[in-house]
């Protein structure tokens, strides 16, 4: 492809992008920008107390995401008081202003993906062509767009660190790997799905993996230390929250959206597709069930991927890393409890990395990222401006048909990391735990 043409799609990329700032997003923004405002007018080491008095608003002023999202969010409040000291809860700046640095790491990514494509494309010797086309596949890709800049979720800060945090111990640099996995960790917990890849690539170098692990360690350690001296009950109620939610499925399409589905069906019959449908919560499923899947699900999500990592790592590099992180993070939105409709994504740019260093990952890429794309569509559409799909009528059988092309996306998933890492393996030769 022609540089004119490649810098005229990532221009086009950049002003879609910048537009869609201005969209309110999901609820959750709603709910960002009530903790920016509220952590504006409090010390910031207060964010997690409950003690002090917050007029109501229809959301919590108390955050429940860590320390490092706070932090951005309450800088952007501030940059927003700034521009109009007189700035509201409710006003499109400072949705902007909070939506705003998901553009910055937009763009960090596709910085990371040009020096990776370069590391995993370049011939010894031989000059090469720059590595548009990845570029490209992350830049335009709708589920980045979508979950980012259009809809507001905090899971591009996450991912983006945990990427660099694999690419950083790629380059034999544990102690900068450690600082970055600690900092997705920070900005939310799905953080830690990017660990267990991080330790396999790590773990034939055990005095890298221990400055790895010791520095992300001490770092989350510290930045979690003043909340908890000033408001430990506040920290561990916002922080454990994220472990207990009573839900079956947070509107992922997956196992557990199929499983409230067939007991939709079986209540309402052929009256289904005139009533709203949507995942019981669990306590209503153990009530009607008399079973509690929480501890099942948690044992066969955990347990996979310990045994994926297990086998996993005796082939260090970051092909086969990536691979792994990708599969935990698709088994965990499959089979997990909880789960929200943006969770899948997590395992794009992990997909995205196979992708460049293995052809059989490209239309896994492709199909999972419009996956991710669908389910966000489905379930918030283009978010609070824009009418949502009702969930009634057409929404069960579209959904349903959604939750079972999702599982049989896994399976296409399974059956390629077997081959590949079949094909690692067979080729695997006695090295130093670094990637090639």
């Amino acid at each position: 492809m022609r540089r004119s043409s490649v810098a005229g799609l990532l221009l086009a990329g950049l002003v879609l992008q910048t537009a869609a700032l201005a969209l309110s997003g999901t609820s959750d923004v709603r709910q960002f920008r009530t903790w920016a405002v509220t952590i504006l007018d409090r010390p910031f080491f207060d964010a997690y107390s409950y003690d002090i008095f917050v007029p109501p608003t229809g959301v919590s002023p108390i955050p429940d995401y860590p320390p490092l999202s706070v932090a951005m969010l309450a800088a952007s409040a501030h940059v927003a008081r700034w521009i109009r000291p007189d700035v509201t809860r409710d006003s499109r700046l400072l949705t902007v202003c909070v939506k705003a640095p998901l553009l910055g790491f937009q763009v960090f990514v596709l910085w990371l993906v040009f020096r990776s494509a370069g590391a995993a494309n370049e011939p010894p010797g031989n000059p090469r062509e720059p590595p548009w086309n990845p570029l490209l596949w992350f830049w335009l890709n709708p589920a980045f767009i979508l979950s980012g800049p259009a809809l507001g979720y905090l899971d591009l800060p996450c991912w983006s660190a945990g990427l660099a945090a694999l690419l950083a111990a790629d380059a034999g640099r544990a102690g900068l790997a450690g600082v970055l996995i600690a900092a997705s960790i920070l900005f939310k917990p799905q953080g830690l799905f990017f660990a267990l890849p991080l330790a396999a690539m790590l773990w034939a170098r055990p005095a890298a993996l221990g400055r790895a692990a010791l520095v992300g360690g001490a770092i989350v350690v510290l930045a979690l230390l003043p909340f908890a001296l000033r408001t430990p009950h506040g920290l561990w109620i916002s922080m454990s929250s994220n472990f207990t939610e009573d839900l079956l499925s947070g509107d992922a399409l997956n196992l557990w959206w199929l499983v409230s589905a067939a007991g939709f069906l079986w209540t309402f019959g052929g009256a289904s597709l005139v009533h709203p449908f949507g995942a019981p919560p669990i306590s209503m499923f153990v009530a009607r069930a008399g079973f509690d899947p929480t501890i099942p699900a948690t044992l066969v999500v955990t347990g996979s991927a310990l045994w994926l990592f297990w086998r996993g790592k005796d082939h260090p590099g970051l092909a086969p890393a990536v691979a792994l992180g990708a599969l935990v993070v698709h088994l965990y939105f499959t089979a997990g409890l909880a789960v929200h409709e943006n969770h899948l994504v997590y395992a794009l740019p992990l997909l995205g990395l196979a992708a460049l260093r293995d052809p059989r990952y490209r239309g896994l890429y492709v199909a999972a990222s419009a996956f991710v794309a669908f389910n966000l569509l489905v379930m918030v559409g283009l978010g609070e401006d824009v009418p949502r799909v009702p969930r009634t009528g057409a929404f069960l059988p579209l959904t349903v048909a959604g939750a079972l092309a999702g599982v049989a996306l896994l399976a296409w998933h399974v059956r390629i990391f077997r081959t590949a890492a079949a094909a690692t393996a067979g080729t695997a030769r006695p090295r130093d735990g670094r990637a090639p």
